[in-house]
């Protein structure tokens, strides 16, 4: 893990740590890796043998790159390993803490889930959770099937009326965000539930 942690160090910006939003920086340190290099580290790491238990641990360092790198690899090994790759990522969630983070996961967390036929038990896992976020992503996670009619949408109304009352302005734009990519394949049915959760 120390010889992706350390290029990840190597790869920090300073003066680009100014421009991340407050609520990440109020949760984690800062790095400053750009995207490329965050990509090109996420490439090697994923041919490593073990690279599932790096994922862990670099989701244990309290710094934004690791845990970004460790949703970023997950992504890849959702495909070749899905059950160990979907375990870890509902694992992970427990602490999650911005909304960077968790959108990232929730692309792993969605590939993972697609191939062990798991979206619905962890959707409503996630949805019952203490942790805002994993409430955020409960819903998120769907977005990829959403756009391709998917996702049955009376399993999403079922989590939306979980997650809803969650009253931080995270959930609400979650909500918003879901359901513009919900209408992509079914407009009416996303409508009628933006009228319900969301008023308009």
């Amino acid at each position: 893990m120390e010889r992706f942690l350390n290029r990840l160090r190597e790869a920090g910006k300073p003066e680009k740590v100014q421009s991340y939003s407050t609520t990440i920086k109020n949760a984690l340190e800062v790095w400053g890796v750009p995207v490329p290099d965050m990509r090109a580290v996420a490439k090697d790491l994923t041919r490593e043998p073990d690279s599932l238990e790096i994922c862990r641990q670099l989701w244990e360092v309290k710094v934004r790159e690791p845990r970004l790198l460790a949703a970023l690899v997950l992504q890849s090994l959702a495909k070749k390993t899905p059950d160990q790759a979907c375990s870890l990522c509902v694992q992970m969630s427990n602490d999650l803490c911005h909304w960077e983070e968790t959108d990232q996961l929730s692309v792993a967390l969605w590939e993972a889930c697609k191939r062990t036929r798991q979206v619905e038990a962890v959707g409503r896992l996630l949805a019952t959770a203490d942790n805002p976020w994993q409430k955020r992503l409960a819903i998120v996670f769907l977005i990829r099937g959403l756009r391709k009619g998917e996702v049955d949408m009376a399993y999403l109304e079922e989590l939306l009326e979980l997650v809803h009352r969650e009253k931080r302005g995270l959930m609400r734009k979650a909500m918003d965000w879901v359901l513009r990519e919900a209408s992509k394949a079914k407009p009416q049915a996303a409508d009628r539930l933006r009228r319900r959760f969301l008023g308009g």
